[in-house]
């Protein structure tokens, strides 16, 4: 193949690549993401209307719940812009998770505002809309914890005393897909029982992993009246500040584990942890009696978090000046027919010197 043949086979590609992909930008992330937020159009007039869309998808492992999608940052009670046969907040109550172990996508979902712009506008202007959606959700987390006792590797051969060591720690841990994020660690100190009462160090590494921000799950907030979830339709029930950043945090072991410097309690409680951050637990393993142990043995160590998560999004809109905003009907006085002309500024209208804009 000729060099001009292999060009122009490369520019087909190229071409076939570019033609007709979407323009529409999409968003990825865990949980529940806003795919988009847009208007029908990007450019009206003033005094018509527009219709602004949400998509939202449910990409997580976990069931997205009380949902509630509030428009704001533009002035809806009517003397600028009006909505129309739309309620804002708008509710939906579940949106099924994805099943990633049969290639299963999650629910998704679009909220819709109808909305009538600024009528009467003197000059063309742009206004932003901003969106947030509020949701519940959840985080499991499931670890192995391996357990040797000195008595035990002392007894084996000395080319197998380290290798067996090594095999203690946490040997298996999964996390559900979700904006925040599990890890269970012991660091690189082996899990090597030596005597009754031995006591290891357990870290929890909590991650907003997301694009939004958490909040307790039993809170209030625009649509949904806080611990029992229900909804109240338009409600515009605001979330405290008090509610926000915070994670139910429960741990279920067989193991003695005491995290109450941080949770409050030995397996429960609730952490403060804001957009973009990490916080960690520094927990507390105590073994008793090192015949519990025998050998070696395993134990299970399950971390589940539950909270509520909003997402923010916003979008733009062009409305132009009214048509009729180019004429006043202002006459001058004594210009009656237009006689002789009209002067500067004045253009004439049906017979009469009207003032132009």
């Amino acid at each position: 193949m000729n060099k001009i043949a292999l060009a122009s086979l490369v520019l087909v590609v190229f071409l076939a690549g570019c033609v007709g992909q979407p323009t529409t930008k999409t968003t990825t992330g865990n949980g529940l993401i806003l795919k988009s937020f847009s208007p029908d159009f990007d450019e009206i007039r003033s005094g018509e209307s527009i219709t602004l869309s949400a998509m939202v998808e449910n990409v997580g492992e976990a069931d997205a719940t009380s949902i509630s999608a509030e428009l704001f940052g533009l002035n809806l009670d009517g003397t600028e812009w009006s909505l129309l046969a739309s309620q804002n907040p708008q509710v939906l109550s579940i949106l099924r998770r994805a099943d990633t172990t049969l290639n299963l996508a999650g629910e998704s979902y679009e909220f819709s505002w109808n909305l009538r712009s600024p009528q009467n506008l003197k000059v063309d202007n742009s206004y932003t809309a901003d969106l947030r959606v509020y949701h519940k959700y959840s985080t499991s987390s499931a670890s192995t914890l391996k357990f040797l006792t000195y008595d035990y590797l002392k007894s084996l051969p000395s080319d197998q005393f380290e290798e067996m060591k090594a095999t203690s720690g946490v040997t298996q841990s999964t996390v559900s897909n979700a904006p925040i994020s599990v890890e269970v660690t012991v660091g690189d100190r082996p899990l090597v029982v030596y005597d009754n009462g031995d006591t290891f160090s357990l870290q929890i590494v909590v991650s907003n992993v997301g694009s939004g921000n958490a909040f307790k799950s039993t809170a209030s907030y625009p649509g949904y009246s806080g611990t029992t979830g229900g909804t109240g339709g338009t409600s515009k029930t605001s979330l405290s500040s008090d509610d926000l950043y915070y994670v139910n945090v429960a741990i279920t072991t067989d193991l003695s584990l005491d995290c109450s410097p941080v949770l409050g309690s030995a397996k429960s409680g609730s952490i403060r942890l804001t957009r973009g951050k990490s916080r960690t637990m520094f927990c507390t393993i105590t073994v008793p009696s090192k015949s519990g142990i025998g050998n070696s043995k395993d134990y299970s160590v399950a971390v589940d978090l539950n909270y509520g998560y909003f997402v923010d999004s916003s979008t733009s809109v062009s409305v132009l000046k009214s048509e009729a905003s180019g004429t006043t009907t202002t006459t001058q006085t004594g210009s009656s027919g237009c006689t002789g002309g009209c002067p500067p500024g004045y253009t004439c209208t049906n017979s009469e010197c009207v003032l132009s804009s």
